[in-house]
C-alpha cells in the first residue's frame, strides 16, 4: 500500500494513508542498517472524526408503517413523527446496514439512542408518547463515510375501540374554517359534528392519511350536506339521520359499503354511490332528486324503494342488478340509459298503467320502453266472474283486461296468442292460474299488489309486474 524511508525528521520514515473506519492494516518497520536494533517511538496520528450533521431541510414527515429515507455520507437525516394516539411506539430500521438511531423531543432534546439494538446491525428504539406529541427520529450509517437508502419503521401500538385517533375540521371553499369538525376512533368509526353543510367543493382537513381505517360514517344531527368519504374502500355503514342532500362523489368507490340509512334526505348528487358495489341496503324513502350516475354500477342493490321520487337522470341506475322498483305516483321523468336490455328489472310497484303514461322516459330504457305504457281501451272483465275458462281470450286484439275481484282462476290458453301487447289486472282473490294461460303473447305485463299469487306467478316465469 505504501512505504517511505526518510520524509521525517531527521532520517525517520513517514507515511499518510486514507483508510475506511474499521479498516485493518499491518505496519512493518526496520532499520535501514540492518545491523542495527534498539528501541523507538512509532506514532499514529488519526483525522479529526467528523460529527454527523442533519441533512438539509425541509424536514421529511415520517408516517406509521414502512419509510423510506436516504441517508448521505456524513450526514445524519431528521424526520418529524406526531402520535396520533397515546402508547408505546417503535423507530427501527431493517436490513443489512449498520444503523444508529436518535429520538429527540420537540425542542431536540435527545429521549433516547440506539446501535445494534434491532436485526443485525440495525437501530431501534422503542419509547412512549403521547396523543400529538411531537418528535423527530434521527438516522445516521455506523461508517460515516456509507450513503444509502434505509427502511425506517414506525410502528404504532394498538388503540382500544373508544381511543381517539385523530381529528380534524371541515374547511369551505368560500368561507374557510368551519366549527364542523370530525374525529376517528379506533374502532373505525368516523363521526362529524358541528351544524352545516359539508359539501363536495370543501375538504376534511386531514382526512386523507385515516381514509383506509374508516369502517362506518356517523353525521351528527346539525349536519345536512353530507361529502367527502369517496374511496374509504374498508367503509360499511353510513348514517346521515338529518341529511337533506347527498352531495357529489360523496361515497363514490367506497367498494365495501353495504348499508346507508338517510331518512330525511331528499337529493342524492351526481355519481354519490358510483362504483359503490357492495351497496344493498338503503333508507332513503323521502328522496326526490336522483343524480345522473349516482348509483351506477351498485352491483349488490336489487330492490328499490322510492316513494317520493320525481326525478331520475341519465344512468343513475346504469350497471345496477335491480329487479324490483317501487316509485310514487309523483315520478315524472326517467333519464336515458337507466334500464337498457341489460337491466334486470321485472317489477315495478306503485302507480298504475295510466299514470306510467305520463312518465316522461328518455332514450336507452328498453325495460320501460312497452306499447302497453300508451293503452287503449279497458277491457272490463263483469263483477261476480270467478274463472276465465279454456281459450275464453284465445286470439283475440285486447291491450288492458281488468278482472274483478271476485275472480280465482285463469285457465289454459284463456289468452293465447292476444295480437296486442297485452296489461292484465289481476286481483289477490286469484289464486290458480295455468302455466298456459298466456301463451303465445309476446308482449305481457301483469297489474297485481304486492306479494300476490299473481305476482309469484309472473316473477317465476320472468314476466313483467306492476304492483299497486
Amino acid at each position: 500500500m505504501a512505504y517511505n524511508d526518510d520524509s521525517g525528521e531527521g532520517n525517520n520514515f513517514n507515511i499518510y494513508y486514507g483508510l475506511t473506519a474499521g479498516q485493518k492494516v499491518y505496519i512493518v518497520l526496520d532499520f535501514y542498517d540492518s545491523d542495527a536494533s534498539g528501541s523507538f517511538t512509532l506514532t499514529v496520528e488519526a483525522p479529526a472524526e467528523p460529527t454527523p450533521t442533519p441533512a438539509a431541510t425541509p424536514i421529511p414527515v415520517l408516517a406509521v408503517g414502512v419509510n423510506s429515507v436516504y441517508v448521505p455520507a456524513d450526514q445524519m437525516v431528521r424526520m418529524s413523527f406526531v402520535a396520533p394516539f397515546s402508547g408505546e411506539y417503535a423507530f427501527y430500521t431493517t436490513g443489512d446496514q449498520d444503523t444508529e438511531g436518535y429520538l429527540y423531543d420537540a425542542d431536540m432534546n435527545l429521549l433516547a439512542s440506539d446501535d445494534d439494538g434491532g436485526d443485525l446491525y440495525n437501530f431501534s428504539i422503542s419509547y412512549n408518547l403521547n396523543a400529538g406529541q411531537k418528535v423527530y427520529a434521527s438516522v445516521c450509517f455506523y461508517l460515516l463515510s456509507e450513503s444509502g437508502t434505509v427502511s425506517l419503521v414506525v410502528e404504532a401500538p394498538t388503540p382500544g375501540p373508544d381511543t381517539v385517533i385523530a381529528s380534524g375540521y371541515y374547511y369551505d371553499g368560500n368561507a374557510g374554517k368551519t366549527d364542523i369538525t370530525w374525529t376517528i376512533k379506533g374502532d373505525g368509526s368516523l363521526t362529524l359534528s358541528g351544524n352545516g353543510e359539508v359539501e363536495y367543493e370543501g375538504e376534511l382537513k386531514g382526512l386523507d392519511d385515516y381514509r383506509s381505517m374508516v369502517t362506518s360514517v356517523e353525521a351528527g344531527t346539525g349536519i345536512t350536506v353530507a361529502a367527502g368519504f369517496d374511496h374509504m374502500v374498508n367503509l360499511q355503514t353510513v348514517n346521515l339521520p338529518n341529511v337533506i342532500m347527498i352531495d357529489m362523489r360523496a361515497f363514490q368507490g367506497c367498494t365495501s359499503l353495504e348499508s346507508v340509512n338517510a331518512p330525511n334526505a331528499k337529493r342524492i348528487s351526481e355519481e354519490a354511490f358510483e362504483d359503490c358495489t357492495g351497496l344493498s341496503n338503503l333508507n332513503i324513502d323521502k328522496i326526490e332528486e336522483i343524480g345522473e350516475e349516482a348509483f351506477k354500477n351498485c352491483i349488490s342493490l336489487t330492490n328499490m324503494y322510492l316513494l317520493d321520487t320525481i326525478s331520475i337522470y341519465r344512468e343513475a341506475f346504469s350497471g345496477c342488478n335491480l329487479s324490483l322498483l317501487q316509485i310514487s305516483a309523483s315520478l315524472e321523468t326517467i333519464g336515458a340509459y337507466n334500464f337498457d336490455t341489460h337491466s334486470n328489472l321485472l317489477t315495478i310497484y306503485g302507480g298504475t298503467p295510466e299514470q306510467w303514461a305520463s312518465v316522461t322516459v328518455h332514450e336507452g330504457n328498453s325495460k320501460l320502453e312497452h306499447d302497453f305504457f300508451f293503452l287503449g281501451p279497458k277491457f272490463i272483465l263483469p263483477a261476480g266472474l270467478k274463472e276465465i275458462s279454456e281459450e275464453a281470450f284465445a286470439n283475440a286484439s285486447m291491450t288492458f283486461v281488468v278482472c274483478p275481484n271476485e275472480m280465482e282462476r285463469i285457465g289454459s290458453r284463456a289468452f293465447m296468442n292476444n295480437r296486442q301487447p297485452l296489461a292484465i289486472e289481476i286481483p289477490a282473490t286469484v289464486f290458480e292460474i295455468a302455466d298456459d294461460a298466456f301463451e303465445g303473447c309476446e308482449d305481457l305485463m301483469i297489474v297485481t299488489g304486492f306479494d300476490t299469487y299473481a305476482c309469484r306467478w309472473a316473477k317465476d316465469r320472468g314476466i313483467w309486474v306492476v304492483g299497486y
